[in-house]
């Protein structure tokens, strides 16, 4: 078979495969999938859905990130205030605020913790509806008969695949679990910065009293 790839012609070889035992004299397990008597671990309905909850966990990364952005922007901006009563109500507030977004960043690393045992753990082989895509392609000609080309190729981009969900969320959770470091730092700051303003109102309050 003659395949041509930008202005290039390659020659590939095609071998005929009459089964899944055949397929396997030319392809090792290591790069077959389990639902074709293979080592490759790999559900393709379940990756489907890891790809659909790490979008979701993005997104949430993505509002959190929105919300830290508008909050640290509100906290530089915050001025002072010349009174016990005005001090103590921002601080109040502020600290709500900073309450909520902390437990947004909880629900995340939670969920993405578990998301990522769960894709690790993926090593249940596969029902008939589950099949991979190997297995789509082996037996897409009903007759028996299946096209065997390259297969180690395509069967190392599902390995992949399985390797670039778990990278993907762990990579997520050290940016989650950065961010937040940041800002408790920055939180801690501006916190001492109005309890010290709240402290200093209280006793000139106190001192006009007296």
């Amino acid at each position: 078979m003659t395949v041509k790839k930008k202005g290039m012609e390659q020659s590939e070889e095609v071998v005929i495969c009459q089964s899944s035992l055949e397929l396997r004299r030319y392809i090792g397990p290591d790069c077959l999938t389990m639902d074709v008597g293979g080592a490759l671990k790999y559900n393709h309905l379940e990756w489907v859905q890891h790809r659909m909850d790490i979008e979701r966990m993005k997104s949430s990364a993505t509002v959190i990130a929105q919300s830290l952005s508008e909050f640290g922007r509100c906290l530089k901006e915050t001025e002072l205030p010349n009174d016990v009563e005005t001090t103590a109500r921002i601080l109040e507030i502020q600290t709500a605020e900073r309450d909520a977004i902390k437990e947004d960043f909880r629900i995340s690393i939670r969920k993405g913790l578990s998301l990522l045992r769960h894709v690790r753990q993926l090593d249940v082989k596969p029902e008939h509806e589950q099949l991979s895509p190997t297995r789509q392609i082996l037996f897409c000609f009903g007759c028996g008969h299946a096209i065997a080309c390259r297969f180690d190729s395509f069967n190392l981009t599902n390995k992949k695949k399985l390797l670039h969900n778990v990278t993907a969320i762990e990579r997520m959770l050290i940016q989650l679990e950065e961010t937040e470091r940041s800002f408790d730092a920055f939180w801690m700051k501006h916190e001492k910065r109005l309890t010290e303003c709240l402290k200093l109102r209280r006793f000139e309050d106190s001192f006009r009293k007296h």
